[in-house]
């Protein structure tokens, strides 16, 4: 990989840096200076996802199809998948390589024990791209002192793995890239044409409604449950039952929410599924609009545009009942201190508010490019009918 540089994402959470005094900043510091003395090459580490150029390069080197070799670790932590930014993260780094065929840009650092990471039956979606890759394993290293010779020599491992797979995926990128367009150039002329494609969009769309709407009815079925409890529990108290009226009512509960925790749980990973499948099509299809719609006629340019502001419309009405399953992941984190008998539906219900949370990135990233698109394509719409001065204005208040 003479003269071509490597770059890298480094994900990790302040409270773990802080916790650990600095420490896994310095890693990558380190990590920086072994790459470049094996390799006479320089590796820039972005470490600081507050800043306006993480948020630059991050976007710019995803969303066109990490041009160049472009790393993302992952520093493991129980902390990290408590992170919905880290999360988010990961997710959309994973879900572009593998698009691409070059998984191997994703290399987590296993910094804490996280015993959830190695149990399968955890349906987790941010550990499910954690777990069947190879880690470097620094779980006993992170407490040696630096300048140790097992410290050092764990950077050096670290250091030689990335520049054995940046040489590597140089020329799988290449590879992937010739093999798209020798596709391209391929087609005879039987790809979906545009009523296809929106047919294809809209059933997509309603299944993810669909699922969604299942699973806002079982959180809303367990949040009634919950009150109940908490009214029977006052009940109790005003008895003078005590802490066993409390055990007796607790235990009631925990009988009570195991359908609905399935139900939350099973549905919130069949929506971040959902979500995954539907991901190639629709990006491909707002792709499509963009390359192609000069030449769409003024009905079918009507419906491009409006199948663009639906998704933006998707992502903003999702955004507060987001925020609320957030607080909520937190309330049963909490709760599961309470009670054994409460962790197991508790956690069953997580997995699967996470799911819903995990598929944020998603729609984000949908909404951001049909907004795009909305900009660049409405004054094309418009000019034809001759108020292109009234579009641009309306252009520009989409860009702001």
């Amino acid at each position: 990989m003479a003269g071509e540089s490597a770059a890298g994402f480094w994900s990790y959470t302040h409270g773990d840096n802080q916790a650990e005094g600095g420490r896994i900043r310095q890693l990558a510091a380190d990590l920086m200076e072994a790459y470049e003395l094996r390799t006479a090459e320089p590796l820039e580490l972005f470490v600081d996802s507050m800043s306006i150029r993480w948020g630059d390069d991050w976007e710019e080197k995803i969303n066109e199809a990490l041009a160049g070799t472009v790393f993302f670790i992952p520093i493991i932590t129980p902390r990290f998948f408590r992170s919905q930014e880290c999360r988010r993260e990961l997710l959309k780094f994973a879900r572009e390589a593998k698009r691409l065929g070059v998984d191997e840009l994703l290399l987590p650092v296993y910094y804490v024990d996280v015993p959830d990471l190695e149990d399968s039956s955890v349906e987790d979606e941010a550990m499910t791209v954690v777990r069947p890759k190879q880690r470097e394993d620094f779980r006993g290293v992170r407490l040696e002192d630096p300048g140790s010779s097992d410290y050092r020599k764990a950077v050096d491992h670290l250091a030689a793995q990335l520049a054995e797979r940046a040489e590597r995926v140089t020329h799988t990128t290449v590879d992937v890239r010739q093999d798209d367009e020798g596709a391209k150039n391929e087609e005879n002329g039987d790809e979906p044409g545009f009523i296809e494609r929106m047919a294809k969009g809209e059933q997509s769309f309603q299944h993810i409604s669909e699922t969604l709407e299942e699973f806002a009815k079982e959180v809303e079925r367990f949040g009634t449950l919950a009150q109940q409890a908490n009214e029977e529990s006052q009940a109790t108290d005003a008895r003078g039952a005590g802490f066993a009226g409390r055990l007796a009512v607790v235990e009631r509960l925990a009988k009570r929410l195991r359908e609905p925790a399935d139900r939350i749980g099973h549905l919130g990973q069949v929506y971040a599924s959902e979500l995954v499948q539907s991901d190639p099509m629709v990006l491909a299809l707002l792709e499509a609009i963009e390359t192609e719609y000069e030449e769409y006629s003024q009905e079918e340019r009507t419906e491009a545009t409006a199948l663009a502001k639906s998704i933006e419309d998707l992502a903003a009405e999702a955004a507060p009942a987001l925020a609320e399953l957030s607080d909520l992941v937190d309330a049963l984190d909490s709760g599961a201190g309470l009670s054994r008998s409460l962790r197991r539906p508790l956690r069953r219900a997580k997995e699967g508010l996470q799911g819903v949370l995990d598929g944020k990135g998603v729609i984000e990233e949908w909404a951001r490019r049909a907004s795009q698109l909305n900009v660049r394509s409405l004054p094309s719409s418009n000019a034809s009918n001759g108020s292109s001065n009234g579009t641009e204005a309306d252009g520009d208040k989409g860009a702001s």
